[in-house]
Parts: C-alpha cells; structure tokens; sequence
C-alpha cells in the first residue's frame, strides 16, 4: 500500500507575491505520468485545481513533448482565473532520460563514481536510470543555472515556480561521504543550490516560486536562511510496499487499488483546511 500526503507550509516571511498565489491554493494536483498525450491535458484542464504540480517534458531524450503547449492549456480553470503551475525537477538526482545526460556520460556501479564524477550510486529506491549527485559540484549546477540553463527555460516557458525533488540528497549516506570527501557541508551547500536557483529563475520573473518537497530537517542546518530562499515547503509521508519501477497497475508496486493521496491546502502552519482524499 503506498499513501502519500502532501501540505503546503507557507509563512509570513515569504513574498507578497507568492504569498497571495499559494494562500490561495485549497486544492491541487501532482501529476508525473501520461503528459506526452494532449487528451490528458484537456482533462486536467476541465478540473478546477488551484494549482497543478506537473512534469516538464521538453527536456526527454526520447519522447519530448510540447511542455509550453501544456502550460498554455492549463494556464487557467473553466471559470477563467488563473492556476499556479509547478514544474517537476529532480535537483539530487541526474536522470539518464534528459537530454543533458551526454553520450560520454557513464553511470555510477555498486560504490564507484560515475563519469563525470558527481554521479554518485546509487538510488535507494530503485528507481532505473536515476543516480544521486554531488550537487555542489559546479558541472551539475551549470545543468540547472544561467541562462541556457533548466531554471530558464522552464520560466520561458510559462511556469510560475519549481518543485524540488530529492532535496533530501543532503541526507543519503553516500552524498554524505562525498560532501566529506570534497570537505564541505551538505546542508549548507544544497541550501546554497536552492538559493542559485531562486537567482536563476528571478533573473527572468521576479515572481518565481520555490517550493521543495520534504528534507524538512534541513530547516535545522540554518533555518532563517533556508526560509528566506523558499516560498512553500510539500511534506511527503510514505507508507509503501513494492518495487520502485513497477508499473502503475502491477501487483508487484503494491496494492495498487488501495493507495490513495490526500492532498491539503495550509496557509501559515495554521490547523488543516480544506483536504481533499481521492484514490
């Protein structure tokens, strides 16, 4: 059984622009898979979501699809006003599947760096093709910073903000090691990353929203500094049992007809409001 709950935190100390967005956001939907076909789009698009958390897909090496025509369709609800739109993105991980994944890239086995060498093994879940990163290595950012950068683009193409996954790199053991090995801090540099990519995405809309999923505890390594770079922050809790890469409807991915979502609106850590559950 796989249940997954996701709240948004929001505090005072965040923008009055993205303090107006996401107080108002009472419901809303993540969606990673099945975004290549337009007929999806239109069915997301009939929903009246407040904000949809969705996956770009401008950047698959195989089977792109026209991620600034999603946004477009989905910019608004049947009733006119408009959506907060998420982006998707796996900054602790390189994913095999993108198109910044280069041909002389080799990935990382059992305990032995990859080629470059931020590749780092391996995923604890499982998940094919997705290695861990040594995220303060300058090769990385440069994926994710300036210009012709992921940040860019996906503002370019008319997404409000990002979500930010596997900001819990800063915990997995072998990162860990790696920051030791290079003799920095963990903590400190994937707060430093959020705060570049903050800068990225603000050198093209200064609205640009920030709201990492879960790594609640890196609140603990500087937490006025973390708060000042972030404008929201999803909390995941995960009972499972499975395999990672199963597909959607296979047995072996758990009890596929039990797992269920509730997905809650929070405004300043005040009580829940406003739940939805669905299955």
């Amino acid at each position: 059984m796989i249940r997954i709950v996701l709240l948004i935190y929001l505090w005072a100390g965040a923008s009055a622009a993205a303090d107006e967005r996401l107080s108002g956001v009472t419901t809303w939907m993540y969606q990673l898979q099945g975004l290549d076909e337009p007929a999806a789009w239109g069915r997301l698009a009939a929903t009246d979501y407040d904000m949809l958390v969705l996956e770009p897909g401008q950047n698959f090496a195989g089977w792109a699809y026209g991620t600034g025509a999603m946004v477009r369709a989905l910019r608004h609800k049947p009733d006119g006003s408009r959506r907060v739109l998420l982006a998707y993105v796996n900054i602790g991980q390189a994913e095999d599947y993108r198109d910044y994944w280069r041909p002389d890239w080799v990935a990382p086995v059992r305990r032995r760096r990859g080629v470059p060498s931020f590749l780092i093994p391996a995923d604890p879940d499982g998940w094919p093709g997705n290695y861990p990163v040594a995220y303060w290595d300058p090769r990385w950012q440069a994926v994710w910073l300036g210009p012709g950068g992921i940040v860019s683009d996906l503002v370019r193409l008319g997404f409000d903000g990002v979500w930010l996954d596997w900001v819990g790199a800063y915990d997995h053991g072998p990162v860990r090691a790696a920051a030791a090995a290079d003799g920095v801090s963990p903590e400190g540099e994937m707060i430093g990353l959020i705060e570049r990519l903050v800068a990225a995405g603000r050198d093209v809309d200064r609205h640009f929203l920030v709201v990492p999923q879960s790594a609640v505890y890196l609140l603990d390594a500087d937490p006025s500094r973390y708060l000042r770079a972030i404008d929201g922050l999803g909390v995941e809790d995960i009972w499972f049992s499975g395999e990672g890469d199963a597909d959607w409807s296979d047995p072996a991915g758990g009890k596929a007809g039990q797992r269920q979502r509730r997905v809650c609106g929070r405004s300043h850590v005040s009580s829940p409001r406003g739940c939805r559950s669905f299955r």
